[in-house]
């Protein structure tokens, strides 16, 4: 009687787990095109991160730098030996 009906039930959970999940990704895909469509932060209000905020927790006037970090392959390339 178990042996009859493990394959059932197994085949049942597959089932649902699928729907399940396809029902996730179809809410995460609504919810992405939503989110690129709107530019207002989750919470509603204008955000700045902390880091660019000075000590009087004005925007600071610093000049800001970007650091790109390459792979140790294109270092090689560019034949730079340690």
């Amino acid at each position: 009687m178990i042996a009859v009906l493990f394959p059932l039930v197994f085949v049942a959970a597959m089932v649902f787990l699928l729907l399940k999940s396809f029902q996730l990704m179809a809410i995460a895909a609504g919810e992405g095109a939503t989110t690129a469509r709107t530019s207002t932060d989750r919470t509603g209000l204008k955000t700045t991160h902390p880091e660019l905020l000075d000590e009087n927790g004005d925007v600071t006037t610093e000049d800001l730098w970007a650091v790109r970090f390459s792979d140790l392959d294109d270092y090689m390339k560019a034949g730079v030996n340690s």
